[in-house]
């Protein structure tokens, strides 16, 4: 294999979050990646889900192909029955890592979305968003218990930023989120200056769950609505700015590799939802 590949992908990433916070000063390493290296706005799936989106940067394959539209999908014409995106379906339509893999490539893959259980590949992989914490969510399995130990607790992938609890309690969503953020970056740390890789990918999906949670904050604050010394845009600001110390981590630590910093889908308020089963429609953020 040639040089070596770090991908580090943001969920639900957007530009029109990214660049004010360039502009204030609180991203210096995206700022550098903005200049220095090429950028553009992408187009997502249609639609642009979690779920499909992913599967399209694995495979290549638009969601007409993989027949993935959302994290449920209808894989048999005969039942009318919706099932999860699993890792068979990563598999079946052949991944960027299993094709690193058989041209010898060593591969890592950390917290992809909706790849669980994980699977046999020329390297160690983790799944991410989707994973039964019960099943087998690392390969090699031991992996499991190793990520555990580096981490400090039990291995987790996701943050239930809709949950009630968080819904009244935005300091614990926060709280919550930061420990998501430690577990992940330590994580990678550990895998990516233990293990040998040709090919290291990455998904950080706290940038998703914030979007979700806090776009009403973020809104408020490009408007002049909020103090970003203080309080919840603070907290948003904070998230962020650990985030791109994140990757400047990963640009000094790994200067022989390519990086790559992509994202599934851009981010916008919703003004309104509309229930094809007769319920009201209700006002969103």
């Amino acid at each position: 294999m040639g040089s070596k590949v770090i991908v580090i992908g943001l969920d639900g990433a957007t530009f029109g979050v990214i660049d004010p916070l360039i502009e204030r000063g609180y991203l210096p390493n995206m700022k550098y990646f903005r200049r220095e290296g090429a950028s553009q706005v992408l187009h997502s799936t249609v639609p642009a889900v979690t779920g499909p989106a992913w599967m399209a940067f694995a495979t290549g394959k638009k969601p007409g192909r993989t027949g993935i539209i959302d994290f449920r999908n209808l894989k048999d014409p005969g039942r009318y029955k919706l099932e999860p995106i699993s890792s068979a379906d990563f598999a079946e339509n052949g991944s960027l890592w299993d094709y690193v893999g058989l041209e010898g490539g060593r591969v890592c893959v950390f917290n992809y979305p909706m790849l669980s259980p994980a699977y046999e590949i020329n390297g160690f992989m983790t799944a991410g968003v989707g994973a039964v914490i019960n099943s087998d969510i690392t390969f090699p399995a031991g992996l499991k218990g190793e990520l555990e130990k580096i981490m400090g607790g039990n291995y987790t992938g996701s943050v239930p930023y809709i949950e009630d609890i968080y819904l009244e309690n935005p300091g614990l969503f926060i709280k919550d989120l930061n420990r998501l953020l430690d577990k992940n970056i330590k994580a990678i740390n550990y895998l990516s200056g233990r293990y040998d890789w040709d090919l290291f990918l990455s998904v950080v999906s706290g940038s998703d769950f914030l979007l979700h949670h806090m776009w009403d904050t973020w809104k408020e604050y490009v408007s002049g609505g909020f103090d970003e010394k203080i309080g919840r845009a603070a907290d948003f600001i904070d998230i962020w700015v650990r985030i791109d110390r994140f990757i400047g981590q990963m640009r000094r630590d790994h200067p022989e590799a390519g990086m790559f910093i992509v994202s599934d889908h851009g981010f916008q308020g919703i003004k309104d939802v509309f229930y094809i089963d007769g319920s009201n429609a209700r006002d969103s953020w």
